[in-house]
């Protein structure tokens, strides 16, 4: 028998819009760290430590590696109930835009910027009573309005048989792990994945993907490091009880250096060789997740990267409850005109088509905008055509005007090769023929914006500034070597992408791998039927799709992959194959992302009763024997 119950005690199943776990998570360990009082008071009985000023850097480096984590944790949540907009997401998540650099355009840029700005003090402070007073506020400011929503409306999932407290301690014990404690690359994982970072991807001679860190940074790393081993074995000695903490962290301030030099996947042995002379802080890594955290996720009958421990209300939050870190509007970045133009066009590029024909201006965005809209209604998707209208004045006369469609191109795994076209100087609304081509316009777009097809962006801006602006980009190629190009680069991009796909399946497969099934099948084929990834966990079959990001036409995409895992189960021979015929067995069907969806997204696979999982999420929590940085470089 099948069932597809929803309210079910699931072994891996992380439900993305209840998901807050990494969230509350972090705050506890933050909390423990704003106790400045008692963090001294241990450093002189634990270590008798009288002169603490040297530890002060490194232990504000701690809170400010903290507070980059929870931002992060913050960005992907949906939990929350706050909005975002395509421009958070573009800025947030493709261009890479530091919280002050975000425009205040939706409720979620808001609310991350303020956390940030209360924040900053704390690692600006000058001394150990400034720190302590900065503490203090920032608590009652930021962190008491999170543990009001905490307290109201965040609730034990039903398979974990604890107290809050004590749930949040073992989320805390596990993000202080993987963000805190894996330092293999010279510094905390949680600061390289966060907005702070001092560090860059480049290539070697070998084309090997390392991280190069400047003299100057390199030195900072070096300061700052007497000061976090201390900060990090008093967030343990909180976490942990006495014995524990004796025997695995204990040594832990002896550690002479961040990780070794050239060693970054050396074998067990090796680590708890090292460990026993205290000689590297990434050595506790090993130790920890073997000695804590494993025994932790067996005895709780978990896999941190998939349960939640925690589930937000389904009653939305009061927007009330975020106080001033909704209500508070920060500063907005000044944006020069360039720099205006550019955030306008979401940071994509742009090619301007130069009307040297009467056929190549309006009546050429007509047919274009036109059939995009068809299109998009034909495939089921409900986002709008992104329009821009350039108004470029005139002075004494009236305007003319450009026109601008983006023309979202997502790979078959999601990479984005979006980008506007824009047709230069193609109107005007002062001259006869110039004005009808206007009015012909104008009346295209105002017809599709009524009907929620168009989303329109205005620009007023001086053609010559425009054409500066874009000058390189203008469209005058011979015809034939864009065909031939344009066959040669689909060639090879059918491959890559075919490669990348292959990749992130292998990867989903390596993370199950390691936790909760009982039979996994790659690539499983019945007739014309494919299914990435099929597993089995006790009464649960889950059935997966794999993709680097979610495409555009994602309502076509979850019919296509019901129909598949309906026709499998009707079937019935995978059943036989998992070793589950004639039982009853709960259907899950997923689709693993590399990036996060958009909410709207989101709510389209939400409401074909499919769930979500963001693979790098699973790969940053389940271990670290993957070399991070080289994946993000061929998926990103």
């Amino acid at each position: 028998m099948i069932s597809n119950s929803d309210n079910l005690d699931d072994e891996f199943k992380m439900k993305l819009e209840q998901y807050c776990d990494d969230i509350f998570g972090i705050l506890f360990e933050i909390k423990i760290v704003l106790d400045i009082g008692s963090f001294r008071k241990w450093l002189k009985v634990y270590h008798k430590i009288e002169d603490d000023s040297g530890i002060l850097l490194g232990y504000q480096f701690m809170i400010k590696t903290l507070i980059a984590t929870l931002i992060s944790a913050i960005d992907s949540n949906i939990s929350l109930g706050l909005n975002e907009d395509f421009t958070y997401h573009r800025a947030m998540r493709f261009v890479g835009f530091k919280p002050s650099e975000l425009p205040n355009t939706c409720e979620k840029a808001i609310f991350i910027k303020n956390i940030f700005e209360l924040a900053k003090p704390l690692w600006r402070a000058r001394s150990w009573r400034e720190l302590e007073g900065k503490s203090v506020k920032f608590i009652e400011n930021c962190i008491s309005i999170f543990d009001k929503i905490f307290r109201n409306y965040v609730t034990l999932s039903d398979q974990v048989k604890l107290d809050k407290e004590d749930a949040l301690k073992k989320l805390a014990i596990f993000y202080t792990l993987v963000n805190l404690t894996d330092v293999h690359k010279g510094m905390p994982n949680g600061y390289i994945s966060s907005f702070f970072t001092y560090v860059d991807l480049e290539h070697t001679e070998h084309e090997d993907i390392k991280i190069r860190v400047s003299k100057k940074k390199s030195d900072f790393f070096k300061k700052i490091f007497y000061g976090y081993k201390y900060a990090l074995q008093f967030l343990w000695h909180s976490l942990l009880d006495e014995k524990t903490f004796e025997k695995y962290v204990s040594r832990m301030h002896l550690a002479e250096d961040w990780c070794p030099p050239n060693e970054i996947f050396d074998s067990e042995g090796d680590r708890l060789s090292r460990y026993k002379k205290g000689k590297y802080l990434d050595d506790f890594f090993t130790i920890l997740k073997g000695n804590v955290i494993d025994p932790m996720e067996e005895e709780m009958k978990i896999g941190f990267p998939f349960n939640n421990i925690f589930v937000m209300s389904s009653t939305s939050i009061s927007k009330d409850e975020f106080g001033i870190l909704l209500s508070r509007k920060p500063t907005d970045p000044e944006y020069n005109e360039e720099e205006m133009l550019e955030s306008k066009l979401y940071w994509y590029p742009a090619e301007l088509v130069v009307s040297t024909n009467t056929f190549n201006g309006v009546p050429a965005f007509i047919h274009l905008l036109s059939g995009m809209v068809v299109n998009r209604r034909m495939r089921g998707i409900e986002d709008s055509v992104k329009v821009s209208r350039f108004k470029h004045p005139i002075s004494g006369v009236g305007n003319r005007y450009s026109y601008g469609i983006l023309i979202e191109t997502i790979s078959n795994v999601g990479a984005d090769y979006s980008g506007w076209i824009i047709f230069f100087d193609c109107a005007t609304d002062y001259s006869g023929y110039g004005g009808f081509l206007h009015s012909l316009a104008e009346k295209f777009i105002s017809s599709y914006a009524e009907k929620g097809m168009v989303e329109l962006i205005e620009i007023e801006i001086e053609r010559e500034k425009l054409l500066k602006h874009l000058k390189e980009n203008i469209v005058r190629y011979d015809v034939k070597d864009i065909i031939r190009n344009w066959e040669y680069l689909q060639s090879i991009e059918m491959k890559f992408d075919e490669a990348r796909g292959v990749l992130i399946e292998l990867l989903l497969y390596y993370v199950l791998s390691e936790k909760v099934c009982e039979k996994l099948i790659w690539r499983y084929k019945k007739d014309d039927i494919e299914i990435d990834l099929v597993a089995s966990a006790g009464k649960d079959i889950y059935f997966f799709e794999c993709k680097c990001s979610c495409p555009p036409d994602i309502d076509d995409e979850c019919r296509r992959f019901e129909n598949k895992v309906n026709k499998l189960l009707e079937d019935g021979l995978i059943l036989k194959k998992l070793g589950k015929e004639g039982e009853e067995v709960n259907v899950h069907k997923v689709f693993c992302f590399w990036r996060i969806p958009h909410r709207s997204k989101l709510d389209i696979i939400k409401r074909y009763g499919m769930e979500v999982y963001i693979l790098p999420d699973l790969l940053r929590k389940c271990g670290r024997t993957i070399k991070m940085d080289k994946i993000s470089f061929l998926l990103d």
